[in-house]
Order: C-alpha cells, then structure tokens, then sequence
C-alpha cells in the first residue's frame, strides 16, 4: 500500500494497477526475512495464486534464497516428487501442469538469481520431459473420456431399448 501511494503521481491521470497479485505474494512471503530488492523482485514472479503448489513451491523458493542455499535440481526433484508416470486422472494432469508452472518459475528466477537457482538448462530439460509426459497424459484422458462416452452411450441405448421391451410385454399382457 506504502509503495502504491508512493508511486502515485496524480490519481486522477497515473495509478498503479494490477496490484493484487503483487499484494498477495508478499502477504506469502512477509514472514520470510529477505532483502528489500530480493523480497520486491520475488512479488513480481509470475505465478498463479489460484495454483496451491505453486504458491506453496513459491514459498519454498524464497525460504531457500532467504538461508542463501541455492536451489539445486536435486532439491527441486525432491521437492516436486520427480520422476512422474502418465497421469491417469484429471487431477494427476492438472498437478502436473502446476509442477510445470513451478518450473517456470524456476526459470523465471534463474534469470534474475543466477547464483541462486544454477540449473535453468537442467530445468528447461526437465520441463521438455514433463511436457511430454503431460501430452501423452492428455492423449490418454482424451482416449478415457471418449471410451466412456461410448460405453455410456451404447449403456443408456440397452437401457432404452429394455424399457421399450419391457413396456410392449405390459401392453400385450394388458391387450
């Protein structure tokens, strides 16, 4: 609030907008000690507030850049939980794409701390894979959803053609 009112020129003409997302990411981060430049380049990070890992990963970074360790690829693939298979259900795909999300965020941050997050070429291969994994993901929900939709299909069709025996029986026993 202190650096929107600081930043105003004429209210009227000149404001600062879309500061929501900045506002939130440094309520996540306030309680992690930071400096000034580092804690105002952290709120600028792309990220998507209504992804919860993401935003929980996002805390992990600026804890991690805080204790001045940096952020290794071996620390993020414990943190993600890498390697991943072939997702199976919708939610497994929509966790992949936040762990996606994180490393952008990676990378995003590497540009900005290259001594604090060394690996954006690890990463990048990394994010190639996991985009691999998330379209043969894709391909296999599609295939699921297409397979049920028949099934439901030729389901309520029997279901159907049932009813209208069932219904020829009560009318010839009532004839």
């Amino acid at each position: 609030d202190v650096f929107v009112s600081l930043c105003t020129l004429d209210s009227s003409l000149y404001f600062m907008c879309l500061m929501d997302d900045f506002k939130f990411q440094a309520d996540l981060i306030q309680h992690i000690p930071l400096p000034l430049r580092s804690r105002y380049v952290f709120c600028c990070a792309p990220i998507n507030k209504k992804m919860p890992f993401v935003c929980a990963m996002f805390l992990k970074y600026a804890r991690q850049f805080s204790q001045n360790e940096p952020a290794t690829l071996d620390w993020l693939c414990h943190q993600v939980k890498w390697p991943f298979s072939t997702p199976s259900t919708l939610l497994d795909l929509v966790h992949l794409e936040e762990v996606y999300d994180v490393f952008d965020l990676y990378l995003w941050l590497s540009y900005r701390f290259t001594d604090m997050f060394p690996e954006a070429e690890l990463v990048r291969d990394l994010q190639t894979e996991l985009d691999g994994i998330i379209d043969d993901g894709v391909t296999k929900i599609v295939r699921l959803i297409r397979n049920s939709d028949t099934q439901s299909s030729s389901a309520a069709a029997d279901t159907e053609d049932t009813f209208i025996m069932d219904q020829r029986k009560k009318h010839t026993l009532r004839g």
